[in-house]
């Protein structure tokens, strides 16, 4: 027998690289909104004020939740080592010894 799950359940992984590509993508369209708001003559006004205020908070939010997604990914993967370095300072054994005969 197949029951349902309920999607209030499930929650799906943190996928940081995605929920920020979005989050980018919002971002850059709040950027040049607050461009075109600055730029516009009705930016003295007070409702062109008022929406210029508006579209700073959704950019500050957005700005917020992404370094939120950052600090979550940093903190759930730690760094990667990079680069190996040989024991006590000496030089890489055997590095460039072998020929390949077969080559």
């Amino acid at each position: 027998m197949v029951s349902a799950i309920n999607s209030s359940t499930f929650t799906p992984p943190l996928n940081a690289a995605a929920s920020t590509g979005g989050l980018e993508a919002r971002l850059a369209r709040y950027q040049k909104e607050l461009s075109d708001c600055v730029n516009c003559d009705s930016a003295k006004t007070l409702e062109g004020k008022q929406k210029i205020q508006d579209v700073a908070n959704k950019i500050s939010e957005i700005k917020t939740r992404i370094d939120e997604v950052a600090a979550a990914k940093t903190s759930t993967h730690p760094a990667a080592i990079t680069e190996v370095a040989p024991p006590s300072g000496q030089a890489f054994p055997n590095v460039g010894s072998r020929l390949d005969v077969f080559a």
